[in-house]
């Protein structure tokens, strides 16, 4: 039998992080190594503007992380589109695993 449970307001409490490239470099703490972004993913690291991050109050999960981007010069449109990308948790976790092996 499947049982539900009622979370209290301390198990949902969520607090958002936002790191710029720079930040990141000198040191400020961040959940993706920024050598993940290049290596892993084919992205310039020289069009990503920052990340930014929610995570659980209680225990650190992390349960969205966005890379933002610098919007492109070379075309009028992406001004007017988004300039973030959004990972699913799961695919931070197997980003993460790449990235050890």
């Amino acid at each position: 039998m499947l049982r539900s449970k009622v979370l209290t307001v301390e198990e949902i409490m969520l607090r958002r992080n936002v790191r710029t490239v720079e930040e990141s470099l000198s040191g400020a703490d961040c959940p993706l190594p920024l050598e993940v972004i290049p290596n892993q993913m084919g992205i310039n690291l020289c069009a990503v503007s920052g990340i930014s991050w929610v995570e659980q109050e209680k225990d650190g999960q992390i349960v969205q992380l966005t890379i933002h981007f610098l919007p492109s010069s070379e075309s009028p449109t992406t001004s007017e589109s988004s300039t973030s990308q959004t990972i699913k948790a799961s695919d931070l976790n197997s980003l993460e695993r790449s990235h050890v092996e």
